[in-house]
């Protein structure tokens, strides 16, 4: 029981500190809508119904949905628990709302890393309520 809590915890820990910052000396780079900043997606979010900026709301809802898709992925079956749909209690709306509302606090962060958090987020709901 330990040892899976255990297990469980460096999981998340690892997406959380993993290395995304698009600079010499990093692990991996992120391209694409992932790298940029909070503050550009918050002007994405809260504009998301007017034409300009509707499809780029829209290009970062479909990205954090790739995300999220890897992620269902990298959890599934996750110490013998079927954790296969991250968004199985909420939708995409709703996922990009708590990201809003992360951005919100943290402006300067990437895309990534808060898709990163939501992941975890979730899954640790999940997996804590599968015990």
């Amino acid at each position: 029981m330990i040892k899976r809590k255990f297990t469980a915890v460096t999981l998340c820990l690892m997406l959380y500190f993993m290395p995304a910052y698009g600079s010499a000396g990093t692990a991996y780079e992120s391209y694409g809508v992932g790298s940029e900043s909070c503050g550009t997606y918050l002007q994405h979010y809260h504009n998301r119904n007017t034409l300009y900026d509707s499809s780029s709301y829209f290009d970062d809802a479909s990205w954090v949905e790739g995300w999220l898709s890897a992620s269902n992925q990298m959890f599934k079956n996750y110490n013998g628990r079927p954790i296969t749909d991250l968004l199985h209690n909420t939708d995409i709306n709703g996922a990009m709302l708590w990201i809003a509302n992360y951005c919100n606090v943290h402006p300067l962060k990437s895309l990534y890393r808060a898709s990163s958090e939501l992941a975890v987020h979730l899954f640790l709901s999940q997996y804590e309520s599968s015990k």
